[in-house]
């Protein structure tokens, strides 16, 4: 070959190798060799809203701004959030929200009384075609008017700004969610905690050290917070709840909280406002009990108190074998728990609920729940994997591999909901650990796709309260966390979970889209195709001629 045509060749192979580094460049997202291909959902009203953005910093009231603000998951919490608080004067209320602080999007959410609007969208801003859907914009209760918001159509995996208010009685602070990780997303982090009805210091003391501490064993954020119920002392109290919401706003404002209720949620008469004050999945029955999938993992809330309105194992057995059933089929599900007020197996404080272990904890066992969470016992308590029959599967304290049996873990120490309880008083084989000090606990979960491995990890975070001289709680100074337990469960995951037609993707792993498919092969051609034309351009092959 000529030194022309070497020349030529030369230039050929450097205009092609210019076009698909360019190509490849144009692939590759900012955030690495991520590709997340996700077509926007659109969804049309038939009317649409229209309303002025208010100068938030001129137009803020002081007479009665939203108070109380929380987050619950209505649905499935990829694309849904319902944000609520309570106000002391029936108004109507509004909320601004988009992906940018400094971009909020209006939907006419809130109104007086029990008026109800369906179907609310807004689909002005293009960035913003979410959904308000369904909303009881305020429940009068004595003295106090609670306003909901359920958000839908959201992007999974997305941190959305807000504010609620309105321009005559004051407006919250600019707020932030952020929507639940897709199906097979390699992580999971979730507190748990319960019985914090009363000691306004306590409860906030605890809330705070929990917003200081919660990257301590796991640096990603928080995703959700269980609580077990006993949040009030008496149910039919609304001003208990406005306490409540009031002390445990700085945490609920940073991830959604998933209650059950609790003994205590019911008043004297049997009256109880819990459902007035949350919005939570009606899969169940009217909130009382529900399910919902959080990335590969199964929550479900239930409610040991119902017996107090019908039997409760008529009304919940069935549904529960249904969803645990369900789960089972899910190959997107790799773990499984459920949490609920009064605990079937505990050593000290109340009694156990036998007639729960012979009636819930044998469906726990055929269906693969591996933790049961519970408060009511005013201590920590964690049991071995036990069967519902009191069969003790491995009397191993710290680490376990894909036990047959749940291990149950009661919390209900997350502020004084009653004195603390007393060391073991009962003597039995199922109890791994117990400690009696206030507390909470921190679960993360990690599904390593390189070795088909996922790793639970629980981490039991104790605080030691300083007093004053006079007895009265040092609410803001420096207290002392402990970890007062630890333990992990590890368990493959299964081929299975690779062959979900309709998996999501992550942003780290694997997908199954057809779109990605395609932009990922094209990706994976351009990059080969670069190294080598790259060769041949700067590393030429010669021939002795």
């Amino acid at each position: 070959m000529s030194n022309r045509e070497d020349a030529n060749s030369m230039r050929s192979h450097k205009h092609t190798f210019m076009l698909l580094l360019s190509i490849l460049i144009i692939l590759v997202p900012v955030n690495g060799f991520s590709v997340n291909y996700q077509p926007k959902y659109v969804r049309y009203a038939d009317y649409d809203y229209h309303f002025s953005i208010p100068n938030f910093s001129t137009s803020v009231g002081e007479s009665d701004p939203p108070k109380g603000i929380r987050y619950t998951i209505p649905a499935d919490p990829r694309y849904s959030i319902a944000i609520s608080w309570y106000t002391h004067t029936s108004i109507d209320s509004l909320i601004f929200y988009g992906t940018s602080p400094e971009n909020l999007t209006l939907s006419q959410v809130a109104g007086r009384e029990t008026n109800k609007l369906e179907n609310v969208e807004n689909v002005e801003n293009v960035e913003n075609v979410e959904s308000v859907e369904n909303i009881e914009n305020s429940e009068i209760i004595p003295y106090t008017y609670v306003h909901h918001i359920i958000l839908s159509h959201l992007q999974e995996n997305t941190t959305y700004y807000y504010r609620v208010g309105d321009n005559e009685h004051g407006w919250s602070a600019v707020e932030q969610f952020t929507t639940g990780p897709p199906r097979n997303s390699s992580h999971l982090h979730f507190l748990a905690y319960g019985d914090n009805r009363s000691d306004h210091p306590m409860r906030r003391l605890v809330n705070r050290l929990i917003l200081q501490n919660m990257s301590t064993y796991d640096k990603e954020p928080v995703q959700f917070i269980l609580h077990m119920g006993d949040m009030v002392a008496q149910g039919d109290k609304p001003k208990l709840f406005n306490y409540f919401f009031d002390d445990s706003e700085p945490i609920f404002t940073k991830f959604p909280v998933l209650p059950i209720q609790g003994n205590h949620e019911f008043g004297n008469d049997g009256r109880s406002f819990y459902r007035e004050e949350f919005t939570l999945p009606e899969n169940g029955m009217e909130e009382w009990y529900w399910s919902i999938q959080y990335g590969s993992s199964l929550i479900m809330g239930l409610d040991s108190e119902s017996h107090r309105l019908v039997p409760y194992d008529c009304q919940s057995i069935p549904w529960m074998e249904s969803i645990l059933n369900s789960a089972l089929q899910n190959n997107r599900i790799l773990w499984k728990f459920a949490f609920f007020h009064q605990p079937p197996f505990v050593s000290s404080g109340h009694s156990s609920r036998l007639d729960i272990r012979q009636s819930w904890c044998p469906n726990f066992d055929r269906h693969g729940v591996d933790i049961v969470f519970n408060g009511h016992c005013h201590l920590y308590e964690r049991s071995f994997p036990v069967a519902s029959n009191l069969t003790v599967e491995t009397t191993e304290r710290y680490h376990y591999q894909d036990p047959s049996y749940p291990i149950y873990i009661v919390t209900g120490a997350a502020g004084k909901g009653g004195p603390i309880d007393k060391q073991p008083e009962r003597e039995n084989d199922f109890m791994a650990y117990s400690n009696f000090t206030w507390h909470y606990v921190d679960i993360s979960i990690n599904n390593d796709y390189f070795t088909n491995i996922s790793t639970l990890s629980a981490y039991t975070v104790g605080i030691i309260p300083q007093f004053y001289a006079n007895g009265t709680l040092d609410e803001f100074n420096v207290t002392n966390t402990v970890l007062l337990d630890n333990f992990s469960i590890s368990k493959p995951i299964s081929s299975s979970w690779f062959d979900v037609e309709d998996s999501e993707f992550s942003g780290n792993h694997f997908s199954t889209d057809p779109h990605q498919k395609k932009i990922a092969g094209l990706l994976i051609f351009s990059l080969s195709m670069v190294v080598i034309l790259g060769a041949q351009v700067w590393f030429p092959y010669k021939t002795d001629k």
